[in-house]
C-alpha cells in the first residue's frame, strides 16, 4: 500500500515481508513531462506484515502522523498459550492484526528507525 504526504512531499510504502514502511522523499521533476524523483529516505519498523498505511491530514490533531495496519499483528504467541484456549481453529485463524500510530518522523527519528 502507498500513502503520500503532500505537506512533507513524502511517499510511504508498506513492505509486508520486511515488517516495515519505506519512506521516500519526492523531488519535483526537473522539466515538463518527466516524473518526479523518489529518493529513499529510510524505513520505519512496524508490527508483523503491514498491509496499509495512512497519513493524517493537516487539520488532524497530529498532522503527518502515520497509521499502520498490520495483517498479523504480533502473532499468536506460543502454542498451548492458556490465553488462546477455546479460540479453536488453526494458528493462522488465531492471529490478529494490529493498528499502530507513529508520529511524523523527523530526520533523527527516521535515522533511528532505519537503524532498528
Amino acid at each position: 500500500a502507498l500513502a503520500f504526504d503532500a505537506q512533507s512531499s513524502r511517499l510511504y510504502a508498506t513492505l509486508s515481508g520486511r515488517n516495515a514502511v519505506a519512506v521516500f522523499d519526492v523531488k519535483a521533476s526537473p522539466g515538463a513531462g518527466t516524473p518526479p524523483q523518489l529518493v529513499h529516505a529510510g524505513m520505519i519498523p512496524t508490527g508483523w506484515w503491514p498491509t496499509d498505511v495512512l497519513v493524517a491530514g493537516p487539520t488532524d490533531p497530529s498532522p503527518g502522523a502515520l497509521t499502520v495496519i498490520t495483517g498479523k499483528g504480533h502473532g499468536t504467541g506460543p502454542i498451548g498459550d492458556p490465553l488462546l484456549v477455546g479460540q479453536g481453529g488453526e494458528i493462522g485463524e488465531k492471529m490478529k492484526g494490529s493498528i499502530q500510530q507513529i508520529d511524523a518522523p523527523d530526520p533523527a527519528a527516521l535515522s533511528g528507525y532505519t537503524d532498528a
